[in-house]
């Protein structure tokens, strides 16, 4: 894979955004933090985070209309790491002809 530099830096997010959403969540708003959809010859990929009430992330990942992986944090440290994770996948699906919509 050549994406391996590639990481939470190339999301466009700061650590200090996504920590000041979990003020949202401790209000019961659930708001998105990252939404990328990725479509290719009919099949569709999704990366979604968002907060979760009363504290923490949700993170969803879909392939066509399945969930493939859904996860809730509190710790920062371990959702970083998913962020990390998504943009690589993201990165290697843009390499390989994925258009985001």
């Amino acid at each position: 894979m050549t994406t391996r530099g590639v990481g939470f830096a190339q999301t466009g997010l700061s650590p200090a955004g996504i920590r000041s959403t979990a003020r949202d969540a401790e209000r019961g708003a659930m708001r998105n933090i990252v939404a990328t959809t990725l479509v290719r010859e009919g099949h569709v990929r999704s990366f979604q985070v968002r907060t979760a009430h009363p504290a923490g992330w949700e993170t969803v990942e879909h392939e066509d209309r399945r969930v493939v992986r859904q996860q809730r944090y509190f710790d920062w440290h371990r959702l970083e790491r998913t962020l990390d994770r998504f943009a690589r996948e993201i990165a290697y699906l843009r390499e390989r002809g994925w258009r985001e919509t």
